[in-house]
């Protein structure tokens, strides 16, 4: 082999904990739809409001959202790459 393909192991490392640390960054940014739903709105334009957010978790993602709006709604979140990733284009962002 010549040295430009030899295998160094300090660059091997270095490679693997880089890989590592934009895993963990990449865990800590996920993105959330949350849906706040308001049953007495129900059939209304304003029944349903959809919040897109970055969070740990869905919990944080709910309680971004519920800073906004209120206890008056019901709020769903979901991660933004699942089943709902369609409602995205409408979803209002929280910072």
């Amino acid at each position: 082999m010549s040295d430009g393909q030899q295998l160094n192991l300090v660059d091997y490392v270095a490679e693997r904990e880089a890989e590592a640390k934009a895993e963990r960054d990449r865990r800590r940014r996920r993105a959330f739809i949350v849906f706040a739903t308001d049953p007495e709105r129900a059939g209304q334009d304003d029944y349903k409001l959809t919040f897109a957010t970055e969070a740990v978790s869905q919990s944080e993602a709910e309680n971004k959202v519920r800073s906004l709006i209120g206890r008056r709604r019901r709020l769903a979140a979901y991660l933004a790459s699942g089943k709902y990733k369609t409602e995205l284009h409408e979803a209002r962002w929280v910072a």
